[in-house]
């Protein structure tokens, strides 16, 4: 693990930290009570879907797969993103906006195809890439509503919410090299069972990126859109601490990585652009 890398995934955090909470007050900002609490709660929604992307992150950690089948998953994810990102492309050109189920599907796809190859990349210690594919989806994330009028923004929140992800697998598909270093975590001395390595990473998923959720949802349910908007809004000044805490958790991984800690007992590994 190269002292530049590991500078670089800690700066990228911080930054995609800051930037995810931009996001959300930019939206707060511009859109009406009941369009900010219908986009709150999809946000609660999609983020229940997404869990089972930071579990896919976790496993990846504890499965290095060999140097030939990561190229070859590298390039499957981007090619899958570019065709996601071609289609979507051309349904909005034509005037059209997506369906939020079907936004939701393509969250969940290029969050799980994203945070597997992030887990792989993480245990090769390959930080930098790492970093600047964390960087591009906060970027992409927060910068592509504006490409909307002010008083129209509101699908430029779903989609760009939808398309991050994608962008971060064409970053590291152009970031990653011909050749990557052996995985830094090879021994399986001691390693739990199959089942341990799933429950416990789907624990920790659950803890870092659904519960933070839940508020949201039973506002949602219990509450009209106006309400669940209002209560958002007053909510966003506790999301700093969500934010500023997850950011600083994410310090620590690079040290856990190098010391060898088993992928279950990693704190700090759930990337921020998961838990925006």
């Amino acid at each position: 693990m190269s002292g530049r890398g590991a500078f670089a995934f800690l700066v990228a955090n911080v930054l995609a930290g800051v930037l995810n909470y931009l996001f959300q007050v930019h939206a707060a900002t511009v859109l009406d009570a009941a369009s900010f609490g219908l986009l709150s709660a999809w946000f609660a929604r999609v983020t229940i879907f997404t869990t089972v992307a930071t579990v896919a992150q976790f496993l990846s950690l504890d499965f290095p797969l060999a140097e030939r089948s990561l190229f070859s998953l590298v390039r499957s994810c981007a090619a899958v993103a570019l065709v996601l990102l071609a289609g979507i492309t051309a349904w909005q050109a034509g005037g059209r906006v997506l369906d939020p189920g079907v936004l939701t599907a393509v969250v969940v796809v290029g969050n799980v195809l994203f945070f597997a190859v992030v887990g792989q990349l993480q245990a090769r210690l390959q930080l930098g890439a790492v970093a600047l594919s964390l960087f591009a989806v906060a970027v992409t994330r927060c910068a592509l509503p504006f490409a909307w009028a002010k008083a129209a923004r509101g699908p430029g929140f779903y989609l760009s919410h939808a398309v991050s992800a994608l962008v971060g697998l064409l970053v590291i598909l152009a970031v990653v090299g011909r050749s990557v270093p052996t995985p830094a975590l090879r021994s399986r001395e001691g390693a739990p069972s199959l089942h341990l390595r799933l429950w416990r990473p789907l624990l920790l998923a659950l803890a870092a990126v659904a519960l933070p959720t839940l508020d949201v949802l039973a506002v949602s349910a219990t509450s009209d859109a106006a309400t669940t908007g209002s209560y958002m809004r007053m909510a966003l000044a506790a999301r700093i601490i969500f934010f500023g805490g997850a950011s600083a958790l994410q310090t620590i991984l690079p040290y856990q990585l190098h010391a060898g800690i088993p992928g279950w007992r990693r704190l700090g590994s759930c990337a921020l652009p998961n838990a925006g």
